[in-house]
């Protein structure tokens, strides 16, 4: 850095008694000195400061100034050479030596007296001893040394510099190899930055700005570059406001700075992402959106002002915002929500679409909020919609096929015409006839087609205007023909044509065609068709050749042709009404056959199970009955015997199989509806609940349970030790079939069985239950299984494990409520239980 430069007033040598008494009492060191190293003047303090007693004795002992009191005699070459190019020292430091040898720091301000033909003769000035102050300098020096910070002191009018250790060692520097500021910042500074630093530095220096403070990179010793910190302060001004003596601190921020970029790069890919997604992200809080991308406003259609200024649920079909705003909130109470679900959202104009929603909870400017991701399913769920209609088609033609009394006025030719078996047949017979033939459904579809005409196939029925000739001579002037007649017309194109109904019993499902052909016994009116291939924009020639080539008929051949093609007409209706006549009697008869096979294997079922009550009901009171024998002379017999005694332990042994046995038999007596039941009126769904907290703290954490209850059910009348009796033994069984995890769903319903139920289900009577499902996602069971699922001691599980008593006895208790119990299964599909429990009149107090 250039050093700041003033021309010196010249002074002339004044006597120093002038101010004698001023100066003897002032208590900084005052002084007068030769520029060869003699003191001419000083005041007391000024000796005292210098170790000496008067100011004499100061004089008169300093003999050569650079020798005796500067501890580095370069120093008073540089004091010299600074007054000789600048007339004046302002605050510079030095170190100066007592007699004793004892060094102090001294701040000089002086100035060179010169003569009348400019030659220095004298300095005076001043000295002050900043002993102190340098101590408690050294002192922060260390402190800030041992930080991270490397600290440095750069007086402007010397150029010196001064730095810590610290501030070397970040470069790869040893102390000593940086002596000037000004040239290490210009030779080392990257380019990119070297314009903003020295404007940063050339402002703050000559005031024009007020702070120091500045992010650049510097070249290390290695060649690298780091980027630093620095902040400075200034110290020391001139008259002028310019700043001659700056301190401040360089920190390393290159870890920082390579953060930043990583981050800069990391956010810039996921500002990409973000606003680049196929779907809708936004933040929502307090029931605002607060953030959005650019997907959101093309799928809401809201500008970014509306979506952040009015709540989120106005965006919502207000059929879904309560389920969507009661989401949104369990989600931020941290409850477990399914990752995804679907809703309606209103679009700006007016559109409704369906979309799937997925929310996490985060944290947004401190605070809960949620990150949204929308994705548009309205395509999709309009497909589903219409393979569902389709279905419902589907299956709404296919009972109409199949019943006996179906409605076939749902039906379309299509459904019951085999279209490829006539399309062959007219093939066969065209080339015989030169006829042209086409069977339509009465929505205009062709389904049959033979020797169409070249002028129909490249003309009439690929150009707009005359194609709705043509469909008008399909649906419209085709109309009003009774079976088994015919009807002969001339279209909009000036072609011929005659058709015939096709009636399937008593429906008008379509129309049987002859057509694009001329009577020959009529003058072909060649100026009429040129007229009309002008009229529409046919080439003119090609339709004529076209026109050249369509049949000319007689008409008695048209008569016999035509009611040639009545008869078949005719007959297809026929057959056609006899195949679904025929489809729905085999149908009837197919499921009649299927039924009476089901319900012969269900009476079989329950006589089975009557006769298996009966005979363990029988032999579990018998056994009973000695187990109470044995059991009371077993306690008869451990009362008397002596706790040493060493058959203590085996009567002990027998108590526990009998209390065993006593539990087998109780499952029996269940089985059998012998066991005592205590019924009373009762809530289902508490019940429900109670077994479903029991089952929690039993079976396995990975598997779920899933209640679905219906508030508006009715009460039953049962044993409520029973019915959690049920329960259990459903939910440890469905537990015991999902080893590796899954879900165990209980629901509860209203249902009104009517005779159609009945008859599907032996042994369910009509009237009004609550229906108790327990399905589970487990290994399932096969048909041979499912067979004997509530055969008593019929286990799947190994030996030790199950006794085959707990679904029987789940049946015995199901059959003495008079309910009725079925189970659904297939190997890897999972289990379904159906309960049917007698339901009361009365529903639950909500």
């Amino acid at each position: 850095m250039p050093r700041p430069t003033k021309t010196a007033n010249q002074f002339t040598p004044t006597n120093f008694s002038d101010s004698h008494d001023i100066l003897m009492k002032a208590p900084i060191g005052v002084f007068t000195s030769t520029p060869e190293g003699r003191f001419l003047s000083a005041n007391p303090t000024m000796a005292r400061m210098f170790g000496y007693d008067s100011p004499e004795d100061l004089i008169n002992s300093v003999t050569n100034i650079a020798a005796q009191i500067y501890v580095d005699r370069s120093d008073r070459d540089k004091f010299k050479r600074v007054l000789e190019e600048h007339g004046e020292a302002i605050n510079d430091e030095y170190r100066f030596r007592r007699p004793n040898g004892e060094e102090f720091w001294a701040l000089i301000n002086v100035r060179a007296l010169r003569d009348q033909k400019g030659k220095v003769i004298a300095y005076q000035g001043f000295y002050q001893d900043i002993s102190d102050r340098k101590a408690a300098e050294d002192h922060i020096r260390q402190i800030l040394d041992s930080t991270n910070d490397g600290i440095w002191d750069y007086n402007l009018v010397t150029g010196e510099f001064q730095y810590s250790e610290r501030f070397a060692e970040m470069l790869g520097y040893k102390q000593g190899e940086v002596d000037n500021f000004g040239c290490f910042c210009e030779t080392n500074i990257h380019p990119e930055d070297a314009r903003s630093f020295q404007n940063v530095f050339r402002n703050y220096v000559e005031g024009s700005s007020s702070s120091y403070e500045l992010e650049f990179r510097l070249k290390t010793k290695s060649g690298d570059y780091k980027w630093i910190y620095t902040r400075g302060r200034a110290l020391q001004h001139d008259a002028s406001g310019r700043a001659q003596r700056v301190v401040g601190a360089h920190t390393d921020i290159t870890d920082r700075k390579q953060a930043e970029q990583a981050l800069r790069e990391s956010e810039g890919k996921y500002r990409v992402l973000f606003e680049n997604t196929s779907e809708a992200m936004f933040v929502t809080q307090d029931g605002r959106i607060v953030f959005f991308n650019p997907r959101t406003v093309v799928l809401s259609g809201y500008s970014g002002n509306e979506l952040l200024s009015r709540p989120f649920t106005e965006f919502v079909h207000p059929e879904d915002r309560e389920m969507v705003m009661h989401r949104h909130i369990r989600r931020l109470r941290g409850e477990e929500l399914p990752e995804h679900y679907t809703a309606r959202i209103l679009h700006n104009d007016g559109r409704i679409l369906w979309v799937e929603i997925k929310g996490v909870v985060i944290q947004w400017n401190g605070k809960p909020a949620t990150l949204n991701f929308l994705s548009d399913i309205t395509e999709r769920k309009q497909a589903e919609d219409a393979l569902r209609e389709s279905e419902t088609r589907v299956r709404t033609k296919l009972e109409a096929i199949l019943q006996p009394e179906g409605d076939i006025s749902m039906l379309e030719l299509s459904d019951i015409l085999d279209v490829q078996s006539v399309q062959a047949l007219m093939n066969d017979l065209t080339p015989l006839t030169k006829v042209s033939v086409a069977i339509i459904d009465i929505k205009g579809n062709i389904l049959v087609a033979t020797g169409r005409q070249e002028i129909c196939v490249k003309f009439h029925r690929a150009h707009s205007e005359t194609l709705q000739n043509c469909l008008e001579s399909d649906l419209v002037l085709s109309a009003g023909v009774s079976p088994d007649e015919f009807k002969i017309y001339r279209c909009k194109n000036n072609m011929w044509h005659m058709v015939t109904p096709i009636v399937v019993g008593g429906n008008h499902l379509g129309n049987l065609f002859l057509g694009q052909f001329l009577f020959e016994d009529e003058a072909l009116d060649e100026d009429l068709f040129r007229a009309q291939a002008r009229q529409y924009g046919f080439g003119e020639e090609a339709y004529m050749n076209a026109l050249h080539k369509v049949p000319r008929w007689n008409r008695k051949t048209v008569q016999q042709t035509m009611q040639f093609y009545a008869r078949f007409a005719s007959l297809i209706s026929t057959l056609s009404w006899s195949n679904l006549k025929l489809a729905g009697n085999l149908e009837n008869y197919e499921q009649s056959r299927k039924a009476r096979k089901k319900l012969q294997a269900q009476l079989l079922q329950s006589q089975k199970m009557e006769s298996v009550g009966m005979l363990a009901g029988g032999i579990a009171h018998d056994f009973n009955n000695l187990l109470h024998a044995m059991g009371g002379n077993l306690e008869l017999l451990d009362r008397k015997i002596p706790e040493d005694h060493p058959g203590k332990k085996r009567i002990s042994t027998i108590q526990k199989a009998i209390n065993r046995a006593a539990q087998l038999v109780r499952q029996m007596l269940l089985f059998s509806r012998k066991a005592e039941a205590q019924r009373q009126d009762m809530n289902l769904n508490h019940q429900v609940k109670e077994a479903a907290e029991m089952l929690e703290r039993s079976i396995s954490k990975m598997i779920s349970i899933e209640l679905d209850l219906d508030k508006d059910a009715r009460f039953i009348n049962a044993d409520p030790i029973q019915v959690e009796q049920v329960l259990l033994n459903l939910g440890t069984n469905a537990a015991d079939a999902m080893p590796d995890g899954g879900r165990l769903i209980i629901e509860t319903s209203n249902v009104d069985v009517d005779e159609a139920l009945v008859k599907e289900h032996t042994g369910l009577k009509k009237g009004g239950y609550v229906l108790l499902k327990v399905s589970d996602t487990g290994c399932g069971m096969d048909e041979e299984t499912l067979d004997k699922v509530f055969d008593p001691f019929f286990t799947t599980k190994e030996v030790g494990r199950g006794t085959g008593l707990g679904l029987a006895s789940v049946y015995g208790i199901i059959k003495a409520h008079e309910g009725y119990i079925s189970c659904r299964s297939r190997p890897g599909k999972g289990t379904t239980f159906k309960i049917y429990w007698p339901g009361l009149n009365m529903k639950l107090d909500n």
